[in-house]
């Protein structure tokens, strides 16, 4: 089995220049953890430093030392300081928002929507920012269905599951169709299929001895990986313990 074992960053292996810079950016790092907007996007900017100056390999080994952060919650930092320094008046943003905001899935009317927001003074959620996207991707969904068509409704919670609907317009985040009982009802978009007319058959109930396996093969998957964590500490432990040479080696043993 093989087992990955975490490294230690050391800054003896650096030159003395690169071991200066990122020393004080590290410092300064730690002392900017407010979370503000601002203060997000200083901390990306160092980061996108000290990468700049670490050799390949030695980003990730750095940040678990200093900060026992991941190199994925470094890059939403670094992110939101590429697309998001150039704009000023960003301390009404919370940081939450700021990320999904310099997302490049992010539609521009939304981003400059928010920014003219914060420009204002007015405070920018993240809770704001998640409707915008939901309602802007609800309207793309919608402009896709044309009206006069079919669809079929693929929604099973909904009563008309299977069934299909013709388009009358699309308004705000919901589509209104006409049923087949003639009356004109609201959808989300996602509810209405783009193929038309053939009813959705229902997926096949699954049997509970299929779940059971299921069931297992997941305990088991879950299990694999709290061992292989485990054996990671217990290695790095026999490494930094200074134990006895037969020690060592038994504890090397017992994880071969």
């Amino acid at each position: 089995m093989t087992v990955e074992v975490m490294r230690d960053f050391s800054y003896e292996t650096l030159e003395v220049e690169a071991r200066v810079v990122v020393q004080q950016r590290t410092g300064e790092i730690k002392s900017l953890i407010r979370r503000s907007a601002q203060d997000t996007i200083e901390i990306g900017q160092k980061l996108l430093e000290v990468k700049s100056r670490l050799g390949h390999g030695l980003f990730g080994d750095w940040l678990r030392t200093e900060f026992d952060w991941s190199e994925r919650l470094a890059r939403q930092y670094m992110l939101v300081a590429d697309k998001m320094a150039k704009f000023a008046n960003l301390d009404t943003i919370a940081p939450s928002a700021l990320y999904l905001l310099a997302s490049s899935s992010t539609p521009d009317e939304v981003k400059e929507e928010f920014l003219e927001q914060a420009e204002a003074g007015e405070p920018v959620t993240h809770k704001q920012v998640k409707i915008a996207l939901y309602s802007a991707k609800s309207h793309n969904a919608a402009s896709k269905l044309a009206p006069g068509e079919q669809y079929t409704v693929t929604e099973k919670e909904s009563p008309y599951y299977g069934q299909s609907v013709k388009v009358e317009r699309s308004e705000g985040e919901f589509v209104y169709c006409e049923t087949p009982d003639g009356k004109t009802q609201p959808f989300l978009p996602g509810w209405v299929g783009e193929q038309p007319s053939e009813k959705v058959k229902p997926e096949p109930k699954v049997d509970q001895k299929t779940e059971l396996l299921v069931s297992l093969e997941f305990k088991v998957d879950v299990k694999e990986e709290r061992i292989k964590l485990l054996e990671a500490w217990i290695r790095r432990a026999l490494d930094e313990g200074e134990l006895p040479q037969d020690l060592y080696q038994e504890g090397l043993d017992l994880l071969a």
